[in-house]
């Protein structure tokens, strides 16, 4: 007598990272390249002057290509036949969040890099980033803290620290100074911007978890800090002033406001898929990139303290958590499902989103 087993279907282990959360750490390290080289021609404008006139000036046209990009990304949608998803109470939040990140955000890193330069002062700022973003993520979304969450932004904030470290040496090479207010002044401008960024990411992933139209969004930040600087400038900048700007200056304030509008759409899809925390620390990739790009385009100071903090921020961002934020949105869900059927359904809701913001 014989017996006959049957095959048995070998079990599949989970993948270590899952795909919704893949694609999102993808478009956080493309959002961090983006920013990276938006910070390089932000120095560039930095070492142009170091008024706060200026700095208003230039953070306005930074985010004209982000508001032309929203714009467009709206009409495209609405050529398709596609209605622009948004609602009331997130285009009043997104406007308001957009003056905090122009104002206390993006205003005061451009005079932190004035004096402090671009290898210490976007670690500074992405260490209370980190900090901030998590907390308003749990006081305002509910969002939760893990511990390897918690031990990666610890890496990190050392790392910041180390680099901190360095920053009287990196104020002589910038600012051609060593006085304990040219240090203080830049490193309390450049902490109260990352304390604003890190608001800002909370309403730009309640917006996406909201399923409201990342185009719209855009446009509404963009505006607010487009119109409130504009009116700005036009009492603070002279027609003398516009015309000492040399094509250096106008090459890099056009090539920074194209690269934040590109990295804001990989920001925005990152929000879609990671938790405010998890694609805070990915984005913070970029602090390694401000490193090595101060270094080697502006020459600033390649001290013990920079190179110990940007292997600790290599370190941070491997340890990570990779799960999958809790308690997903429906918008959220059809973004795995887009992602683990593409490219058997074009109709998706991910591809949509991105047509959208194309």
């Amino acid at each position: 007598m014989t017996t006959s087993t049957v095959p048995t279907t070998p079990t599949l282990a989970p993948p270590i990272v899952q795909p919704r959360v893949l694609f999102g750490m993808v478009c956080g390290l493309l959002a961090a390249l983006c920013y990276g080289s938006s910070n390089v021609c932000q120095r560039f404008i930095a070492a142009e002057r170091a008024d706060v006139s200026w700095a208003i000036f230039v953070c306005m046209f930074k985010l004209l290509p982000l508001l032309m990009m929203g714009i467009a990304g709206m009409l495209w949608a609405k050529s398709q036949g596609r209605p622009i998803k948004t609602t009331r109470r997130i285009m009043i939040t997104m406007f308001f969040a957009g003056l905090v990140m122009q104002w206390p955000g993006n205003i005061l890193i451009q005079l932190g890099m004035s004096y402090c330069g671009l290898a210490v002062s976007v670690p500074l700022c992405f260490a209370f980033i980190l900090i901030s973003g998590s907390l308003f993520g749990k006081w305002i979304l509910g969002e939760g803290i893990s511990k390897r969450s918690i031990l990666s932004q610890g890496v990190l904030v050392i790392a910041t620290g180390l680099l901190a470290i360095g920053a009287p040496q990196a104020v002589d090479s910038v600012a051609g100074t060593t006085s304990t207010a040219s240090i203080a002044f830049g490193i309390t401008v450049t902490i109260i911007s990352g304390i604003a960024f890190g608001y800002v990411a909370v309403p730009m992933r309640e917006a996406v978890k909201d399923n409201g139209s990342v185009s719209a969004s855009m446009a509404m930040m963009a505006a607010a800090g487009v119109l409130s600087c504009g009116v700005v400038s036009c009492f603070t900048m002279t027609p003398q002033a516009l015309s000492d700007i040399n094509m250096t200056s106008w090459s890099a304030i056009i090539g920074q406001g194209v690269l934040t509008g590109v990295a804001y759409i990989f920001i925005s899809l990152a929000f879609a898929n990671l938790s405010v925390i998890q694609a805070n620390i990915v984005n913070a990739s970029q602090i390694a990139l401000a490193a090595l790009g101060g270094v080697l385009v502006f020459h600033e100071p390649a001290t013990i303290w920079l190179q110990l903090g940007t292997v600790l921020n290599i370190l941070g961002l491997v340890s990570m958590d990779h799960k999958a934020p809790e308690e997903a949105t429906p918008a959220e869900l059809n973004a795995v499902e887009a992602i683990e059927a593409w490219p058997n359904h074009p109709e998706s809701a991910l591809v949509h989103q991105t047509a959208e913001v194309a």
